[in-house]
């Protein structure tokens, strides 16, 4: 439980836990595995012990209800109180993250380390969203965010970089500032889908660039700790299954649905529908063929596909619907992937 939730906020708030809706829907957090073996609690004293509990369900409560308003001032305020005290960098967190590594994963009770690990993750992602006047999510996609928590972990941990590697980092961290800034500068000309893909091409190239700097052991570490794996958050936004004709149809009606479309123009889409399935396909075939070749498709390039896929979509919406301010309103905000298995009548 722990591990999901405080994992899932510091990676998978950009992971599944905390993650928004414009890349994924929220996931509720997993209990432990059933018959799981969880290591032996800290001692730690009962009112301590429910002091912590106590802070902690204020800060998930704080963190919920600033993802209800994230473009707001609100959202910020809800989060980012203002400091008492200077609040670390991320990668000061990281090097925390890296020290208490084995409760993360292995403890299901809060102690007071943890505690005051969220509550200062909550303080900082907040600060930095509230700067740049975006949402929490974007700002962990930010190069104060995932990745700077990552050179965190990475120079706290056992297996800190050589001075070769640290000038690759360092490169690929300047490298994602611009990156970072160039997005801010345009973001209010985005659609929802295009912020979406405009991050996964930014975070991914760096997260890809920093694993290539890194040695076996290192990223064998990383993996172990159950972070930076995959694309934080960013899976299928739905998944259909059955029949061709079914999933087409549980496609078009979920589209119709997100964008308040009418029956005429329902039937409009079909096309565009049978044609994104066409694509889906040829990018999950190209996949299983790669990954038969021992090259498998990274995450972050899937990811990306996915999205193209969807641009292609509102493209077509665009150009051949006649969408009323309402549904181009609605669509200018849609964003997700969707995903189908085909169960029959293939």
């Amino acid at each position: 439980m722990l591990k999901g939730m405080l994992l899932g906020a510091l990676v998978g708030a950009i992971l599944a836990a905390v993650s928004y809706r414009v890349f994924a829907p929220r996931r509720e957090i997993a209990p432990p595995p059933a018959g799981g073996t969880a290591a032996p609690a800290p001692a730690v004293p009962d009112a301590e012990l429910e002091k912590a509990r106590t802070q902690n369900a204020k800060l998930l409560e704080e963190l919920a209800a600033a993802r209800k308003a994230p473009d707001t001032a609100a959202t910020t305020a809800a989060i980012a109180k203002p400091p008492v005290k200077s609040l670390p960098t991320w990668k000061e967190l990281g090097a925390r993250v890296y020290k208490l590594r084995d409760q993360l994963k292995n403890r299901d009770q809060m102690s007071p380390e943890m505690t005051a690990l969220w509550s200062d993750f909550i303080a900082v992602i907040g600060q930095s969203a509230q700067k740049d006047g975006v949402t929490i999510d974007e700002a962990m996609m930010g190069p104060g965010g995932m990745l700077g928590l990552l050179v965190g972990i990475l120079e706290g941990s056992d297996l800190p970089p050589d001075g070769g590697q640290q000038a690759k980092l360092d490169l690929t961290m300047e490298a994602m500032e611009k990156g970072w800034k160039d997005y801010l500068a345009g973001r209010g000309e985005l659609t929802a889908m295009e912020r979406d893909r405009a991050l996964l091409a930014l975070t991914g190239g760096g997260m890809n660039d920093m694993r290539a700097a890194m040695t076996a052991a290192q990223i064998d570490m990383l993996d172990k700790m159950e972070m930076f794996k995959g694309v934080p958050g960013r899976g299928l936004s739905s998944q259909f299954n059955g029949d061709r004709t079914t999933v087409a149809s549980q496609l078009a009606d979920r589209w119709k649905s997100d964008l308040g479309l009418d029956d005429s123009q329902t039937v409009s889409i079909r096309p565009i529908v049978d044609e994104y399935m066409r694509g889906f396909d040829a990018l999950e075939m190209e996949a299983e063929r790669l990954k038969s070749a021992g090259a498998p498709m990274d995450d972050w390039t899937k990811a990306l596909q996915r999205q193209d896929l969807m641009l292609a979509v509102q493209k077509r919406m665009k150009d051949t619907l006649r969408l009323t301010d309402a549904q181009a309103a609605a669509m200018k905000e849609w964003s997700g992937t969707f995903g189908y298995s085909v169960t029959e009548g293939k």
